[in-house]
């Protein structure tokens, strides 16, 4: 389908609300998030004459001019269509457009000046299409947007200053994607951001420099990608983070100053890794740390005394299916509020 310009085909269009979600993003569900898009307020707020649902009508492309009068429509829901192309000015006319869902389409090409018409936008969707590049400067006059969801395409890179001037994003999820590099600086312009999903995707290190401006960012989700190396002060400029999702990497040694800076964690998960080895010293920098998952890894010997002995909050640890076999008698000193030991060994050692 085709939309074109007559008032009776108009009038014709579904109002059919949109279900929209709060945002709830926890360590643990990083991997089954909805791709709903954020709204502030109830929808039951919003009238039926200012939502317009395109929804599976098998549209294939927007003309230009199509949607003039409909300044007062404030959720579009074009998902699950056939659009292959969003072009320049698709939106004219929809000045006052808060929420926009594109998900489950064929995008695969985004026109400089798409967006340019809809200045107001808090919530964009394009998760589920064919995207492989967004070009710098596509969301320039988006300055108030919230959310933006780019889950579930084929991007392979996330260019420094694709988000300059979105100083009011609060999430920005781009897993299932293709992603192997974030450039230096990515998010130096996103200094209001609180949720990153960058799970299911390719990167294989985690550089200093890749979350420059993050200050309040509470949660990061980084599971389920090919992560070998974390370098040296990677997450030192995080100290708002409260959790951190690590599990099903590629991670062997966990050095000392692997997670320095984080001065907020409360859960952090790095099950399902390589990991062998756990540097002495490597959590003391996490005085607030809760929940610790340690469990599938390669762990056979944890020989630093006291390793755990700044935890004095952790009242979650899991080190089952490590196949320890020899632990240092003084290794769990000072986790006087631990709850929960989930662990389990072959035949025991004391050093």
């Amino acid at each position: 389908m085709v939309i074109v310009g007559n008032d009776k085909q108009r009038s014709n269009f579904g109002t059919q609300a949109l279900i929209l979600v709060l945002l709830a993003l926890e360590i643990n569900s990083c991997t089954t998030r909805s791709s709903l898009l954020t709204v502030p307020y109830h929808i039951k707020h919003i009238h039926t004459n200012q939502k317009l649902d395109l929804s599976q009508k098998k549209v294939s492309s927007i003309p230009i001019q199509i949607f003039t009068g409909f300044r007062q429509v404030l959720f579009l829901n074009l998902s699950h269509n056939q659009i292959s192309v969003i072009k320049n000015r698709s939106f004219l006319g929809l000045s006052g457009l808060k929420y926009l869902v594109l998900s489950y389409n064929n995008i695969s090409k985004i026109e400089h000046r798409a967006f340019a018409e809809v200045w107001e936008i808090q919530g964009l969707s394009m998760s589920h299409n064919n995207i492989i590049v967004v070009k710098v400067g596509i969301f320039k006059n988006l300055s108030n947007l919230q959310e933006l969801l780019l889950d579930h395409n084929k991007i392979s890179v996330i260019q420094n200053k694709l988000f300059f001037q979105l100083q009011h994003l609060i999430a920005f999820d781009l897993h299932n994607n293709r992603l192997s590099v974030i450039e230096r600086g990515t998010f130096s312009e996103t200094c209001e951001l609180l949720y990153l999903e960058l799970h299911n995707s390719n990167l294989s290190i985690i550089t200093q420099g890749q979350f420059s401006g993050l200050l309040k960012l509470t949660t990061l989700c980084l599971n389920d990608n090919n992560i070998l190396v974390i370098e040296n002060g990677s997450f030192s400029e995080l100290q708002k983070l409260s959790s951190l999702n690590l599990t099903g990497n590629k991670l062997v040694v966990i050095e000392e100053t692997s997670f320095s800076g984080l001065l907020e964690i409360c859960n952090l998960d790095l099950s399902h890794n390589r990991i062998s080895t756990i540097t002495k010293g490597s959590f003391v920098a996490l005085k607030k740390l809760e929940v610790l998952f340690l469990n599938n890894n390669n762990i056979r010997r944890i020989l630093e005394n006291k390793l755990f002995s700044e935890q004095n909050t952790l009242s979650h640890l899991s080190l089952e299916n490590n196949n320890i076999s020899v632990i240092e008698p003084r290794s769990f000193v000072g986790l006087g509020k631990l709850l929960f030991l989930v662990a389990t060994f072959t035949t025991m050692k004391s050093q």
